[in-house]
């Protein structure tokens, strides 16, 4: 039998080892390994001859858990989960940062992007913050310099496109061309667009319901 104190991820490797070896792998718990090394010379010093020690005795009195070590498809689950959580963690304290420094050193961020024209009415619709509208207009400038509103959606790059040749017709797709930020951002922005806004919303559903004419 061996006895470890866990300690992130050090001990995986090893446990392993000792599983494959058919040695019986045994965990104490640290905080309990902490309390007991303080009552043989009520010190709470920490050093590599006194835990191994302390981890011995309370292997011996049998206060100890016995691990689980996923194997295959629940190890590579688990590993997953723990990657995406900690991922999701670190984009959440990311952010934070970002605001906060956007707060502190760009007070006037919004203050020029509401003196730009159509940045107002823009904002004044149900769904799109003033990132967003800040974030198109960077994009495509003045809207007054386009003629016609498919302009726009070309400029993204979501025009649609035929590849054809002679008889054979492949399915439309869009160009993904020019502009790849102007393409990302209009799709961030149509996903609470149709979920809050009730016009957007009924347009989504007359053009995903609507029937093709042949």
């Amino acid at each position: 039998m061996v006895g470890l104190q866990p300690t992130g991820h050090y001990w995986f490797t090893f446990g392993n080892f000792l599983k494959e070896l058919g040695i019986k792998l045994v965990l104490v718990n640290p905080f309990h390994v902490k309390r007991s090394k303080e009552l043989d010379d009520n010190s709470q010093t920490k050093n590599d001859l006194k835990d191994p020690k302390t981890i011995a005795k309370l292997v011996i009195e049998g206060r100890y858990s016995l691990p689980c070590i996923p194997e295959e498809i629940y190890s590579a689950l688990r590993i997953a989960m723990g990657m995406r959580e900690s991922l999701t963690k670190n984009l959440s304290i990311i952010k934070n940062k970002v605001d906060h420094w956007l707060d502190k050193y760009f007070p006037e961020f919004e203050v020029l992007a509401f003196q730009v024209p159509g940045v107002k009415e823009m904002v004044s619709m149900k769904g799109v913050g003033i990132m967003t509208a800040a974030g198109f207009i960077a994009e495509v400038s003045d809207i007054k310099r386009f003629t016609h509103p498919s302009q726009i959606p070309k400029l993204a790059g979501l025009n649609l496109i035929e590849n054809s040749s002679g008889k054979h017709k492949d399915k439309t797709s869009i160009s993904n061309r020019v502009r790849a930020r102007l393409r990302a951002l209009l799709f961030r922005v149509i996903m609470p667009l149709v979920s809050k806004n009730k016009e957007f919303k009924m347009l989504h559903e007359y053009y995903t319901n609507r029937k093709v004419i042949h």
